[in-house]
């Protein structure tokens, strides 16, 4: 899978770009930019010292340089973990980012999707047919289909699954977890479905459940 880095803006102006061979460009407020080759070499500054080593069974090879980057390349795949706790994984389909207090995110090429994984379990995935879905790790989702269809089911026993949907006769749908479908509004003429029509059946639908 093709990668070509990381850019990241910080709030002070200053911008880093982690470059996918393990090089890092540096711009400050002022435009300026320093790079720092793989090798450790920067133009106008002290080469940075570095060693390579490597396994004569398996012949993986390990690159560390003396500001924190490692880089170990595998039959399979490579990882670079970059001065600042960055750590990019790679493979022919995927690539992987994680980094200390930030999400995970996971690019699968060959399954066309993106996830992003929180500390806390709840997860987002995006396909590139245009299917978006959360998983929050208490185990409520929602899910916005290809069609434009949302899904949302609540994570407490006892609650009904909402199906909306935006191409279909039946415009709103809610089943309950036994299966019962409890309400269903069908609309002759399709329609996008507002929020203002959501609110109106889901508080009809509350009405009865208190009942």
């Amino acid at each position: 899978m093709q990668f070509e880095g990381i850019h990241r803006k910080l709030k002070s102006g200053e911008e880093e770009h982690l470059h996918s061979d393990g090089g890092v460009t540096y711009i400050n407020e002022k435009s300026n930019e320093m790079v720092i080759k793989r090798d450790g070499t920067s133009d106008g500054h002290k080469k940075i010292l570095s060693y390579t080593c490597s396994d004569p069974t398996t012949n993986d090879r390990m690159f560390v340089r003396s500001d924190g980057l490692t880089i170990v390349k595998r039959q399979y795949d490579e990882i670079i973990q970059y001065p600042d706790g960055t750590r990019v994984t790679k493979s022919d389909s995927d690539v992987q980012v994680e980094k200390p207090g930030w999400p995970c995110i996971l690019f699968e090429e060959k399954a066309g999707k993106c996830m992003v994984v929180m500390a806390n379990g709840t997860y987002i995935q995006v396909t590139a047919g245009g299917r978006y879905q959360m998983s929050h790790s208490s185990g409520a989702y929602f899910t916005l289909e290809e069609d434009g269809t949302f899904v949302f089911a609540a994570e407490q026993s006892g609650y009904a699954t909402h199906i909306i949907r935006q191409m279909d006769p039946t415009a709103l749908e809610i089943i309950e977890p036994s299966g019962l479908k409890t309400i269903q509004v069908l609309c002759k003429k399709l329609k996008r479905l507002t929020k203002i029509d959501f609110e109106y059946w889901k508080n009809i639908y509350n009405s009865q459940r208190r009942k």
